[in-house]
């Protein structure tokens, strides 16, 4: 499923070392005007490019500690899931102009975003909150972009005209926990929420096969679901939902074993990985990515190739 599409423009690099995020949301020709964005800051890149996540991130039962931007997204709708019902705060918001657009200045750092659905007549239109890194590398080891532009992809849906209670969820428990079946507890519970608030609470078990349908829902709802009392130290989450049907994936987690005398010494001969190159001005292309969840599909190296060509034959 695609998320969103990512440009990459190398833009003025701004003396507080800021980058710029631009958000344009449109379905085809039609600008999305009025739609509520927030923005949250879940934590920073490493040297190695690996996420670091702030304390605050920390607890939920989510694999994203240490992972590389390929990974995020797989994530990213969980994650928002649970940052709505906790309610927590955002680090910047807004809502689309006219245009279906948005922009903001914010500091270095790995985001969440989260877009709130639109209902405009009898059609609603919802986009799956993205992770992105700012600023950003443009996947061929070039300097990082402190100007990107998100353009995330709505998902619509029409709706029953008039009010209506016709809507189904229905919410599936997966185990990926082989070998370790002794482990999982005799029942879990998933709350249903409408609109980021707890609507219902419901407890799966072996009984009702891991497996729970709510009727009579309102369509024009935003829905979501979270797995709650997770140990994070032995399972991790993932939520995927396709068509009113969330499969929650719960996956076993070995103990982590503490490091041994010496671990963090460094081989000799080994030195740590470079930082990232400062960002330089004046290029001439603009990297576009496509995120599809599993990973990124760059569309202009070709370009950037064939740039890079001219360039070369037009000294001396």
């Amino acid at each position: 499923m695609l998320l969103f599409v990512l440009i990459l423009a190398p833009g003025k690099v701004l003396a507080s070392g800021d980058s710029l995020l631009h958000l344009h949301y449109r379905d085809g020709e039609l600008p999305l005007a009025d739609v509520a964005f927030q923005i949250y800051k879940i934590g920073s890149l490493d040297r190695e490019q690996k996420l670091q996540l702030e304390e605050g991130f920390r607890p939920y039962p989510i694999h994203l500690q240490g992972t590389k931007a390929a990974q995020w997204n797989e994530c990213a709708q969980t994650l928002g899931a649970y940052v709505l019902r906790d309610q927590l705060p955002p680090t910047a918001s807004g809502r689309t102009d006219g245009e279906g657009r948005l922009s903001w200045t914010l500091p270095a750092g790995v985001y969440l975003i989260v877009g709130e659905d639109a209902v405009r007549g009898n059609h609603k239109y919802r986009t799956s909150p993205f992770i992105l890194a700012l600023p950003a590398l443009d996947g061929t080891q070039g300097p990082a972009l402190h100007e990107v532009t998100a353009l995330p992809k709505p998902e619509g849906e029409e709706l029953p005209p008039g009010p209506s209670e016709e809507t189904e969820i229905k919410v599936i428990k997966i185990w990926e926990d082989r070998g370790h079946g002794d482990e999982r507890p005799a029942s879990v519970k998933v709350a249903l929420l409408e609109n980021g608030a707890v609507r219902e609470v419901v407890e799966l078990s072996r009984e009702n096969h891991w497996r729970h349908i709510w009727h009579e829902l309102n369509p024009r709802s935003s829905w979501a679901v979270t797995e709650e009392g997770v140990d994070a130290r032995t399972y991790e989450v993932l939520i995927r939902e396709e068509e009113g049907i969330f499969t929650v994936v719960n996956s076993y987690r070995p103990p982590q074993e503490p490091p041994g005398e010496g671990d963090t010494e460094r081989p000799p001969g080994k030195e740590p990985p470079s930082p990232p190159r400062i960002p330089q001005t004046g290029q001439d292309w603009w990297p576009v990515f496509v995120f599809a969840g599993a990973g990124v599909l760059s569309l202009a190296l070709g370009h950037l190739q064939e740039i890079r060509k001219r360039k070369k034959g037009g000294k001396g």
